[in-house]
This record gives structure tokens, sequence and C-alpha cells, in this order.
């Protein structure tokens, strides 16, 4: 087997927010004595429409089928990009300082919150290699509930009386 895949994140990809594109790269690594060119690399999911997967650049523009495919050297890595929009969770969490309490909305959260990202290529000497990432994918969506781990919130004049009236 020449080549060897795998899916490197880009640097936004710690913090997944839903509906923002984040990107990755994908790694090809010709393992073997001899250059191959690159047949076919393509990205997908198992997960359905909650994630949307763009395929790796990897073809040369502007050039007729066949003749843009890139050739990688023997002991070479060549890295292709691409990007993932995450269309969920779509709702907030739940209150940091409550975990398992008070969710910051009425709608209920979508059982699919990480995603298998899939990499397949295909070389010219008929090799297919293939590599997958285990994406968890957390809600940053406002409305949060109110912080309730004992810390004031100003946000009601009824705090600050009694903040006022405690200690005077």
């Amino acid at each position: 087997m020449a080549l060897t895949l795998s899916i490197i994140p880009g640097a936004r990809a710690s913090s997944v927010v839903a509906g923002q594109s984040i990107n990755y790269v994908a790694s090809v690594t010709n393992a073997g004595s001899s250059s191959v060119t690159l047949q076919a690399l393509a990205t997908f999911t198992d997960t359905g429409t909650a994630v949307s997967v763009g395929q790796p650049n990897y073809l040369t523009p502007n050039v007729p089928v066949g003749v843009g495919n890139p050739t990688i050297a023997a002991g070479a890595t060549s890295y292709f990009p691409f990007e993932v929009v995450y269309q969920t969770p779509y709702g907030a969490g739940p209150s940091p300082q409550a975990p398992g309490g008070a969710a910051g909305s009425q709608n209920a959260m979508p059982t699919d919150a990480q995603f298998v990202i899939s990499l397949q290529s295909l070389s010219s000497d008929s090799t297919v290699a293939s590599a997958s990432l285990l994406v968890p994918v957390l809600s940053t969506i406002a409305p949060f509930p109110i912080a309730q781990g004992g810390g004031m919130q100003l946000s009601s004049g009824f705090n600050l009386v009694n903040l006022l009236t405690s200690f005077g």
C-alpha cells in the first residue's frame, strides 16, 4: 500500500461552533519506493445532513480531466485543504455551573453531537487508502442560562439592593 492518509484539524477545529466553517487538511503520504499519481481523493461522513463536508482541493484548475492530478514522489507528503460545516447542535447546552440542570432553550438537543469525517483515496497503482477522524461538536449558541454557581448576578436590581443592604 503506497499511500497513507490522515486528517489534520485546522486552527479553529478545537472549538467547533454549529453553522461555522472549519478548516481541515488531508495529508497524503507516499510510503512506497516509486512516485504515484493521486487519481481520486474524497471526503464523506455517515451522519446524514447534520454536517456538510467539502471536497479536498487536489486537482489543478483549468486543465482537462485526468491531466491535473498531482504526482506524489516516493517518501513525500502532500497536503490538500477542505472545509466542514456542522449544522448541529443548534440549541444552547446546559449551564456550566449546573451540568444536567436547566437548559438555555426549550428545544430538545439533537442526539448527534459527534461526527466521523472519513477520507479515501485511489492512486495510480490501484491502491485504496482511507482514514477517519472522530469530531465532537459542542454547542456554543446563546442564550446560555444565567450562571447559578454562587456568583452574584447584577442583571437584576434586586441583587444589587440585596448586596448593599447585607453589608450596611
